[in-house]
């Protein structure tokens, strides 16, 4: 389970140029392609030398955040259970190290956790930019919200450095 969340925004660009797409349009838009009963594309690209996952989404009832699991595929290290008769056995079947985006279309804004073996970011905007035709000059970024949080920001702020008066309770 993923201990940090980091925030980006999530653009898309035409021929260079941000656009105004809709980002929730955008993965409805993955989402049929790729969970379309008729069509049915694959939901396994490999990138960067790994297989990279996309699984079914999540909704909020008002439908304006949705959350994406990816999941990239875990090699070593797999896990056992414990069969009916209490011997072990090796876990079958794909495993992957998941780590969720999570978009809320209200603040245009994403999140995402970071299991350090689950895909990176980068695989995330490589897997969404696969979902989309390379001939229409039309590419995915997603671009870090930067903060920083340290004291010493704000103990340099102006309103830091005045001295407020210290006044006397008469009790």
């Amino acid at each position: 389970m993923a201990k940090k969340v980091e925030f980006y925004t999530i653009t898309v660009y035409e021929n260079g140029e941000k656009t105004d797409y809709s980002i929730m349009k955008l993965f409805e838009n993955i989402e049929s392609e790729i969970f379309d009963k008729k069509n049915k594309a694959d939901k396994t690209r490999t990138l960067d030398g790994s297989k990279i996952r996309i699984f079914s989404y999540y909704r909020t009832m008002g439908k304006s955040q949705v959350v994406i699991p990816f999941g990239k595929e875990k090699i070593g290290n797999r896990p056992y259970a414990a069969d009916d008769e209490d011997n072990l056995e090796l876990v079958r079947g794909d495993l992957y190290d998941v780590n969720a985006l999570g978009y809320d279309n209200d603040y245009k804004v994403m999140a995402f956790t970071t299991l350090r073996n689950g895909p990176s970011i980068k695989n995330i905007e490589d897997y969404l930019n696969s979902c989309i035709s390379s001939n229409n000059g039309i590419t995915i970024r997603i671009e870090p919200i930067k903060y920083n949080t340290g004291i010493e920001n704000a103990a340099n702020q102006s309103f830091m450095k005045k001295k407020l008066p210290i006044t006397k309770n008469k009790d």
